[in-house]
């Protein structure tokens, strides 16, 4: 939770960042975006309340990062491919214009292919800029082979990526700088309530030494451990003799003390049932951690389904399918950290308890950041639900008056309501098994990780919507429509709500 005596003073913090203490300021872009997921969350909190135009580009970068990877990955399968086509095509070109009938993706200019290598690797060819003659002919090659949809564009979109981001980039480091400015003045305030790192360090100890001795006490052991460290009893009586007893060497210890000087491993002792609760309480994260992994492959999948279906309607609905592509990105690269982390953990159960609750605290962080990108990075990233656009289809063809376009889209869009919803279901479940992973209180772990613990997902608002997008296609399908609407009524209507004319309308309408 902030802390409320910050809010009045910081009023665009919404969430505890004490955890920033003793890591470095950013001061550009780049640097925030590679840094802990809170970092990002409150450059984004404090954009919104000062900057809120910039959190488009923001949104970009945290994007096309994802989609960069993801594009330059599967045009990079499809390469080799065609290094071997290309090949044919320099000896296609040294036999003259008849053999290069069999290539029709060729350049105008393949003869400037001869005595120019061809580029190793993808990469490589990228490096040589859109003018390159190869890069001309890869693109020719990708747009007639179509070794996955839209290939050509995605290319395109590499090439054209740099610029595009160092303008982003160059946007928004003057207010990265300034955002560090603010970040200095809140570290400040939260060195007040929290110290330094070498006051906090030593809170730690004296809070483990505090931890120790009441489990000493709890135990019995304290009085123990007291009377082997002074040779007295612990209520500081006892003879001379037994006071003399702990300054005497080793040697010319009286053969009691060997007994007492054994206890001193009694503290150690105490604390072994507390590390093996502890390493029980980890346990039992690391395994609904396993649960959450499984739940986010079964989402990772419905949204590759959903993008897919989305991508087979085309127009405007088509449009939708490269954010769901993003957003699975998002969950398979989240998921990918958390296996990571959660693996990690599970591998030094044995570990102390310093140590596990460290590793904890770095699972707990990886479910937290997966929890938020599949609650709120659709809204933040794409700016708004999937929903959203079959909203916006419905309004437009509420406005349109054709009825016989909303009668026959009614089947359509109730079926993809149902399979949007599907997607959220599946995103509700892991979400509930995150937030009970979270709200866990773990005795004696605290303030090791930035999660925290929220109120309703947002998924479960976007499926209360998503319901009456649902009723109202349901209500369509009800009203028949009459015979002798103009076509140029739902032709104009068509193209309004599915950005496609009627007859395409139609012919996916049908599939």
């Amino acid at each position: 939770m902030t802390d409320p005596n910050l809010a009045e003073e910081f009023p665009w913090l919404r969430q505890d960042a004490a955890a920033i203490l003793g890591d470095s300021r950013p001061h550009t872009i780049k640097e925030l975006l590679g840094k802990d997921r809170l970092w990002v969350r409150l450059y984004r909190d404090w954009l919104q309340s000062y900057h809120p135009p910039y959190l488009e580009g923001v949104a970009f970068l945290d994007k096309s990062k994802a989609e960069l990877i993801e594009s330059t990955k599967r045009l990079g399968q499809s390469y080799p491919t065609f290094y071997k086509a290309a090949g044919d095509l320099k000896d296609a070109v040294r036999k003259g214009p008849a053999a290069l009938a069999r290539f029709p993706w060729a350049p105008s200019d393949a003869a400037s292919l001869l005595g120019d290598a061809r580029p190793k690797n993808f990469d490589a060819m990228v490096e040589e800029g859109a003018g390159s003659p190869w890069v001309r002919a890869y693109r020719g090659w990708l747009a007639d082979k179509q070794p996955f949809a839209g290939a050509e564009t995605w290319l395109d979109w590499v090439l054209n990526h740099g610029s595009d981001t160092e303008t982003w980039e160059q946007a928004l480091d003057p207010t990265v700088e300034a955002f560090a400015d603010e970040i200095g003045r809140l570290k400040d305030r939260l060195r007040e309530t929290h110290g330094n790192k070498a006051q906090r360090i030593g809170r730690q100890i004296g809070e483990a030494a505090e931890w120790v001795n009441t489990v000493g006490e709890r135990g019995g052991l304290i009085g123990a451990a007291q009377q082997t460290l002074t040779g007295r009893p612990a209520g500081g009586g006892g003879s001379a003799a037994g006071a003399g007893a702990t300054s005497a060497p080793a040697g010319a210890r009286p053969a009691g003390a060997a007994g007492a000087a054994a206890g001193a491993a009694a503290p150690a002792a105490a604390a072994e049932p507390d590390a093996k609760a502890a390493g029980r309480s980890v346990r039992a994260q690391v395994m609904l951690c396993d649960s959450i992994i499984a739940q986010a492959t079964d989402l990772s999948r419905w949204v590759a389904w959903l993008a897919d279906r989305f991508a087979a309607f085309g127009g405007s609905l088509g449009e939708e399918a490269t954010n769901l592509r993003g957003y699975k990105q998002l969950i398979d690269r989240d998921a990918a950290f958390l296996q990571q982390q959660a693996s990690a953990a599970a591998a030094r159960l044995q570990a102390g308890r310093e140590e596990l609750f460290t590793r904890l605290g770095k699972v707990r962080d990886a479910v937290y950041t997966l929890a938020w990108d599949i609650d709120l990075g659709y809204t933040n990233y794409y700016g708004g639900w999937p929903h959203s656009r079959i909203a916006v289809i419905e309004q437009e063809l509420a406005a349109a008056g054709s009825a016989k376009l909303r009668f026959e889209s009614s089947r359509l869009l109730h079926g993809l309501t149902g399979e949007v919803g599907g997607v959220y279901d599946v995103a509700s479940a892991l979400l509930d098994n995150a937030l009970e992973l979270i709200a866990t209180e773990i005795p004696g772990y605290e303030d090791q990780d930035s999660a925290q613990v929220w109120g309703t997902h947002e998924v479960v608002g976007a499926s209360a919507e998503l319901a009456g997008l649902a009723q109202l296609a349901a209500q369509w399908a009800g009203e028949q429509p009459a015979d002798d609407e103009d076509e140029a009524t739902t032709d104009a209507a068509a193209n309004a709500a599915f950005g496609v004319p009627y007859q395409s309308f139609q012919q996916f309408a049908g599939q």
